[in-house]
């Protein structure tokens, strides 16, 4: 890699320094309809998020039942990749969370699955084909839950959601947090972050 190829390609991942994350914001749903999901002016950006998830998994190397059971460097890797790949473009809207049903969340997915596909592959054209193929693997890692440590980091990036929503509400923000430990308790299933997903609801 060269200074230059190296400097171009930080600047288009350090996007996500200021693309905010589309949960907390207005957005459009598929049919071009404006939709506001949660509306937090002041919300966190996409590094933010990422942020969150490394701390979480940091938190995590201290917890005999979770440091034992994955390589959380490796788990590092999947959170920094996912998201600096898949939502430095558009990867991050019309995500399943807006389902209505079971057949819109199959749906939409998929639409999620290919749009974030597409943008890793446009995000990692520049790099040499070895660098490439390794962020490509590793989104595909996460997104496919291939290994404990994607399966893990999916809990984690469910749960620092749901803490970032105990946060502004703490704030002073109305959200619906029944909704969101709802959907919690269906993806969060390792028994000791189930006690943290716990915690959290006994917060606010």
């Amino acid at each position: 890699m060269t200074p230059k190829q190296f400097v171009d390609f930080a600047l288009v991942a350090f996007r996500c320094k200021k693309h905010k994350r589309v949960a907390w914001t207005a957005h459009k749903d598929d049919t071009g309809r404006q939709r506001v999901e949660h509306s937090i002016k002041d919300c966190e950006h996409v590094l933010g998020h990422t942020g969150g998830i490394l701390i979480l998994l940091e938190l995590c190397r201290g917890v005999d039942l979770i440091g034992s059971y994955v390589d959380i460097d490796h788990c590092i890797q999947l959170a920094l990749w996912h998201d600096v790949a898949c939502e430095y473009g558009d990867g991050d809207s019309n995500g399943p969370h807006l389902a209505a049903t079971e057949e819109e969340r199959a749906r939409l997915e998929g639409e999620k699955y290919k749009t974030e596909e597409t943008a890793v592959k446009e995000f990692v054209a520049q790099l040499d084909d070895g660098l490439a193929n390794r962020i490509y693997l590793l989104w595909y890692e996460y997104a496919n839950k291939t290994s404990r440590a994607a399966k893990l980091v999916g809990q984690l990036d469910k749960l620092d959601f749901i803490l970032t929503a105990v946060f502004y509400t703490l704030e002073g923000h109305t959200l619906p947090t029944d909704e969101f430990f709802r959907t919690g308790r269906r993806l969060v299933y390792h028994p000791w972050l189930i006690k943290v997903l716990n915690e959290m609801k006994s917060r606010i």
